[in-house]
């Protein structure tokens, strides 16, 4: 007579089943995946470095304003120098080399000391003293000194290298 109308079919139990599984499954699929992703974000902000032979007493290997290749450049980010006087000692961030010339450096946004070691000698960037200032560089002649990498733009850093004579 009313057989059927007494509650649910299997049929209906079945598809119920289904879709509180799919749910679950794609509830537990988000909150997976968003903890995970939220932890590994940081905002970076490069550096592009070019290096460029000079003139300067030496001849270069290369025309002046070429970049130079072949020899080994090594650019030393470090924590802000507290003065000019113990740029040196400052702690080290992060390091790169390139022979190419041309490199760059992936870095959180923020302020570091900068030098370069070509030849075996280390060497401030220029873009650090107080004759040579940028306006992303802190010039107080009290410390710290540094350069500012800002998080929404690449900085670009371009060393004039004295090369070995020929």
């Amino acid at each position: 007579m009313n057989k059927g109308r007494d509650g649910f079919s299997l049929v209906e139990a079945i598809i119920i089943l289904v879709v509180l599984s799919l749910l679950s499954f794609v509830g537990l699929y988000i909150y997976a995946h968003s903890g995970s992703s939220q932890s590994s974000i940081s905002i970076k902000s490069g550096a592009d470095i070019e290096v460029i032979t000079g003139a300067g007493g030496m001849p270069p290997k290369s025309s002046p304003g070429q970049l130079l290749t072949g020899e080994k450049f090594t650019v030393v980010f470090t924590e802000p120098f507290s003065s000019l006087e113990n740029w040196q000692a400052a702690k080290e961030v992060k390091e790169i080399s390139t022979t190419s010339g041309k490199t760059s450096v992936d870095l959180p946004a923020g302020k570091y000391g900068v030098y370069y070691i070509y030849g075996g000698q280390k060497t401030l960037y220029s873009d650090l003293t107080l004759e040579n200032p940028r306006n992303d560089v802190q010039r107080d002649k009290q410390g710290p000194w540094y350069i500012k990498i800002n998080s929404l733009q690449r900085t670009k850093l371009e060393f004039s290298v004295n090369s070995q004579p020929v």
